[in-house]
């Protein structure tokens, strides 16, 4: 189960333009940013190989497919579910702990507790927020920065790692990815498709049931680059722990400082 206040992931790269006399500027802008993005979405499909994405696969059968589990549990992000179910899943009963809870709690929504749950949790509030409600400059400035900093899309998973070769060429799938779903006009059609690409746990139709993996290697990934660079660095026993899919890390708090910096949230 996650729920993550919308003021937790709130601010923006950079401070949005209220002034009413910068819109035709801000629409010259956007034009700008749009083609910035085609761009990146002509660079990325030019150096795809769907090859490299069967290692994803090899994760996806070393991790679960020794692990019978219910249709009902397999999907990695579930709809929001009610008040009820929430008060029922903590165990409270009381009218004044129920209105507690509510004022912490907004949204109910489970994901599979597969040792994943945090990033799974992180990861899919992110990125509505990147997706959503970042403007087109401050997506951009993301995978800006994610391209700067040449993250590695490294993971290990029982006798599976990701060759060193192809690490870039997956981390640019996953860009490349968040460029196709940004490119939808429509926020809730955007939406509608991160929740049917983020929960899929395998392929059917158009979805091939890997941006789960692409997208908890990337936010293992960045939680290492934080972590590793931290000055608490030293602290954090089990860092290596961020790496292993399936693994948690015992240090998230130190993890989260310094994520929601890195992210500039709060």
């Amino acid at each position: 189960m996650f729920q993550i206040p919308k003021d937790y992931l709130v601010n923006c790269l950079y401070k949005k333009n209220q002034d009413p006399n910068k819109n035709l500027e801000n629409n010259e802008d956007d034009e700008i940013f749009k083609k910035k993005i085609e761009e990146r979405v002509f660079t990325y499909k030019k150096n795809k190989n769907d090859k490299d994405l069967e290692v994803l696969q090899q994760i996806y059968n070393e991790a679960y497919k020794s692990k019978p589990m219910d249709d009902c549990h397999k999907r990695f992000i579930k709809s929001i579910r009610s008040n009820t179910q929430l008060f029922n899943y903590y165990s409270i009963k009381q009218l004044q702990e129920k209105h507690k809870l509510l004022k912490l709690c907004s949204k109910y929504r489970e994901v599979r507790g597969d040792g994943n749950c945090f990033y799974t949790a992180l990861g899919y509030r992110f990125l509505q927020i990147l997706l959503c409600e970042y403007n087109l400059e401050e997506f951009n400035y993301f995978l800006d920065k994610i391209e700067q900093i040449d993250l590695p899309f490294k993971v290990y998973c029982k006798t599976i790692k990701i060759p060193e070769e192809i690490q870039k060429n997956l981390r640019n799938e996953f860009l490349f990815r968040l460029c196709e779903i940004r490119q939808i006009e429509d926020k809730n059609e955007r939406l509608n498709k991160l929740m049917e690409q983020y929960s899929a746990y395998e392929s059917k139709g158009d979805i091939d049931g890997n941006f789960f993996a692409l997208t908890t290697i990337f936010f293992r990934n960045v939680s290492y680059y934080v972590a590793a660079k931290s000055e608490f660095a030293e602290s954090i026993f089990d860092i290596d722990n961020l790496l292993i899919w399936g693994e948690e890390c015992n240090n998230n708090e130190i993890v989260i400082k310094e994520l929601s910096e890195f992210l500039r949230v709060q």
